[in-house]
Parts: structure tokens; C-alpha cells; sequence
């Protein structure tokens, strides 16, 4: 802790002799300078001044030192990563999709993934010199990038439209696979749960690939299309019930 009241204990009075010159070196010195203290105090209040210094947290009140005080000071200093292709607005909106409570942790991660070109494609991994070959195992001379593998393979295609019957062809864009991104006006919860939907998508797509690659095991579109449903089902299940009432 930052605060030590002065209550006498002999805890209190160690960390007041540790944490006295950082408080002064900070502009704190709410403390007797009386009190023996030390000069050279251990590295980890050392680390904690580099912390303190690094966001820019000097003028904060020491009664303000609070784990969810200390956490909301350093978000607001975030910096939004552009996404290329697209204005700043439309960028926070797709990382506010990417990060939507209303999906699980691994479709975050895969959403995440599929943005930044981070995915072990063969591009990906060609670049760095794991693997032979840039090109998508189902379509010579294609490269397999995020992009193709989601949207522009004739796999992926096969699979969107067995999925027409779920959700309108007119909104089913790239941008949509990829950022959430639906055209037209449409109701928040309707956009949620299409943008689930596309993650599931992406989700058989990519246990396919893997399949395929790693296993030489061809799923069929039909299976592909189950798993989707499935994992979209899921979803229905974490919400419970009562879902629908509490959107209300």
C-alpha cells in the first residue's frame, strides 16, 4: 500500500521508512521529516516510482490510490490502435466489437487475430520462415490471409451461403466477417447477434483449416455449417433464459 497511517505499529513504521523518499521524490511528503527512513530503499519501490513516473500518476492524491482508480487513470491514457482501410470512428467501434462482453474469450482472441493479420496462416508463417509455401491449401496460388481464408476462398463462400437462411446475403460483407461492420440500420441486439453468428462462422472455418492441414482431414460445408449453429447455440445457452428480460 501507498497510504500508512500512523497508528505506531512496527509494520508502519518499516514501510514509512522504505516509502518516505519516494514520497518526496514525488512531491508527497505528507510525513514528518524526522522520522528515520532509508535512502536507498529495495528495488521493488524502486519499480514502483518507474511505474509511477511511466503513466504520469505525480499529481494524484495519495487518498486516491486505489486499485480501480489507479486501473481507470491509466485506460483513459490509452492510445486506439487504427485499424488501415478505416476512419478513427469506425476503428473504435470494431475494437469495441472485438472486446463485446457478449462474446466468449476465444472468439475475442480469434477476432483479434483475424485484424491484425496475427493468425499461423501460411502468410504469416511463411514470412518468418516456418513454412514453405504462402498459399492456401485449397486454392493454388492464393494466399492465405485472414481476408481469403474468412471471405474470398471458395470454401468460405460455400459456407456463406448455407448460412443465408440465418442472416440476410445484403449485410453479409467482408466487413462484417471481419469488424462486425453491417450495413443498413439495424437494432443493437440484432447487431450483436449477428456479429456472434460471424464469429462462429469464423470459428468452424478455422477448425476446418486446421483439420485439413494438420490432420488431412476434409470437413464438408454441411459439417461446417453444424458447427456454426452449434457454437451460435451455445451462445443461447450462456445467455439463460432470461436473457431477453434483462435486454428489456
Amino acid at each position: 500500500t501507498l497510504i500508512v497511517k500512523d497508528d505506531g505499529s512496527a509494520g508502519q513504521a518499516v514501510s514509512r521508512f522504505f516509502l518516505l523518499p519516494l514520497w518526496r521524490r514525488l512531491g508527497w511528503d505528507q510525513w514528518d521529516s524526522s522520522y528515520p527512513y532509508n535512502w536507498d530503499p529495495p528495488w521493488y519501490y524502486q519499480e514502483l516510482l518507474k511505474f509511477v513516473r511511466k503513466h504520469q500518476l505525480e499529481g494524484l492524491k495519495p487518498d486516491l490510490w486505489k486499485p480501480k482508480t489507479i486501473h481507470k487513470l491509466i485506460r483513459a491514457k490509452d492510445l486506439m490502435e487504427s485499424i488501415p482501410g478505416l476512419p478513427a470512428a469506425t476503428s473504435e467501434t470494431v475494437w469495441k466489437n472485438v472486446a463485446s462482453s457478449r462474446l466468449t474469450n476465444g472468439h475475442k482472441d480469434l477476432a483479434w487475430m483475424a485484424i491484425h493479420e496475427a493468425m499461423p496462416l501460411r502468410t504469416f508463417m511463411h514470412a518468418r520462415g516456418l513454412c514453405n509455401t504462402r498459399y492456401c491449401p485449397r486454392c493454388p496460388f492464393q494466399e492465405e490471409t485472414p481476408l481469403h481464408l474468412f471471405w474470398q476462398c471458395p470454401f468460405a463462400q460455400a459456407l456463406e451461403k448455407e448460412l443465408t437462411d440465418i442472416i440476410p446475403w445484403s449485410i453479409l460483407k467482408h466487413t462484417a466477417v471481419l469488424y462486425g461492420l453491417f450495413h443498413g440500420t439495424h437494432a443493437i441486439k440484432a447487431i450483436q447477434e449477428a456479429w456472434r453468428l460471424m464469429n462462429c462462422f469464423k470459428d468452424a472455418l478455422w477448425l476446418a483449416r486446421k483439420r485439413l492441414v494438420m490432420n488431412w482431414e476434409r470437413m464438408s460445408v454441411q459439417d461446417c455449417r453444424r458447427l456454426t449453429l452449434s457454437l451460435f447455440r451455445d451462445y443461447s445457452i450462456m445467455d439463460g433464459p432470461d436473457a431477453d428480460e434483462e435486454e428489456d
